[in-house]
């Protein structure tokens, strides 16, 4: 049996926490495959909080899942995330040497973000003479570069340049779910076997937790209410959905916004205002089961991209658009969306960033809806996802790529 190590540092695992499962559904995939697969992910990473999460390895459902730490820190601002990222790598290279030093493995599939771990991962499958198979999520250090506004030769660009351009060399192959993202390999004069494997989320049977949304007993005095789920940071600019909500519409539809980052005091500032009665903050959660609950009830989903046209011309990557389709919820799409194939779902509707008359016309226009026709286009929102995001293709795209290297 063929042994395959998916290194990621910010896995979603069934029960553990609430992030995306891409990395744990390739893990699935390839374990019914036949290979011995192991998952390895941070234990307590900036995104998550696994506060009760005791154990280093756990079996599920079929996948070896072992968790790793990192130095823990209540801050979330660039240096503490590149802190944390660095010594996640350093703990995951005594991980790897401890636990997999006499055995065979015949490929490591890691990830960047963060350019550390999948450094780590790259230096070990040489150590081991396995196949390196390289994946591409966000393009570091340009996300840095533009978002931070660094210059190209700031030391922490530079290093990190010199990462991406080792990873390249050194990989078998690379994929991405960035739909463009063979147009930066080119123009990187980058030639390794590439292949775009969307963003997926797969459809999953469980019992709903109501638990969230009764905590909010007055979101039932609303004719419609909206869903912001995700990362409330100071880059996302939440605050253009406060700001631009038309007054009309105030007394019909509520936001809820749910998640954690480096912006949630203050918006939580924001929303302390009596006129903002209608907006609702909540805490991420681990369980996905009270978020597919909260998707339910919602009559529509929110997205936001700030508006990064060099770095998403490569392509975007809305992870919670994903769910919401999965859902069948109607989306608003703020930011170029286009970027990441949606343009042409009737059940997403995407307006540029800070819009004020665009987003209040789209509120005013759901506040005069009936909720009928607010799901149906959720459902063909769901149908577009289905079509154009299967899961069923990406695994198959999955396996074809590790074939091809063992």
């Amino acid at each position: 049996m063929k042994t395959i190590l998916i290194i990621n540092h910010f896995a979603g695992i069934p029960g553990i926490n609430a992030s995306g499962q891409r990395h744990f559904h390739f893990a699935k995939v390839l374990s019914n495959e036949g290979y011995n697969v192991h998952l390895i992910t941070s234990k307590n990473n900036y995104q998550v909080k696994n506060n009760k999460l005791d154990q280093s390895y756990k079996y599920i459902k079929g996948v070896n899942v072992h968790f790793v730490e990192e130095f823990n820190s209540k801050k979330v601002n660039l240096f503490v995330k590149l802190i944390r990222a660095f010594s996640f790598s350093i703990n995951l290279s005594y991980f790897l040497k401890k636990t997999f030093s006499k055995e065979k493995i015949d490929l490591i599939i890691a990830s960047s973000p963060d350019l550390f771990t999948a450094f780590i991962g790259k230096n070990f499958s040489k150590k081991k003479n396995a196949k390196f198979l390289l994946e591409i999520r966000d393009i570091w250090p340009l996300t840095q570069k533009i978002i931070y506004k660094f210059h190209k030769f700031h030391p922490v660009i530079v290093l990190f340049r010199i990462i991406e351009k080792n990873l390249y060399k050194n990989s078998d192959y690379i994929i991405s779910n960035l739909r463009n993202f063979n147009k930066y390999l080119i123009e990187n004069n980058v030639n390794k076997p590439f292949e775009h494997i969307h963003a997926f989320e797969f459809g999953e049977d469980r019992i709903l937790d109501p638990s969230l949304f009764n905590k909010l007993p007055q979101i039932k005095n609303y004719k419609h209410f909206g869903i912001y789920a995700g990362t409330i940071g100071k880059l996302y600019g939440l605050e253009q959905i406060v700001n631009n909500f038309p007054p009309k519409a105030k007394s019909k539809v509520a936001i809820i916004f749910i998640g954690s980052g480096d912006n949630f005091e203050s918006l939580k500032n924001t929303l302390s205002d009596t006129n903002n009665s209608n907006f609702f903050l909540l805490e991420r959660t681990e369980n996905k089961s009270e978020l597919l609950y909260l998707y339910k009830k919602a009559s529509f989903g929110i997205s936001l991209s700030n508006n990064f046209q060099e770095l998403y011309k490569y392509g975007l990557n809305p992870v919670k658009v994903f769910d919401y389709m999965k859902s069948s919820l109607f989306t608003i799409g703020i930011g170029p969306y286009h970027y990441a194939g949606m343009e042409n779902s009737k059940g997403l509707v995407s307006i540029p960033f800070n819009d004020k008359i665009a987003f209040s016309n789209i509120i005013l226009k759901i506040s005069d809806m009936d909720i009928n026709e607010i799901k149906k286009l959720g459902i063909k929102n769901k149908e577009f996802g289905e079509k154009n995001f299967s899961s069923v293709k990406a695994s198959e795209k999955i396996i074809s790529v590790v074939r091809s290297l063992i």
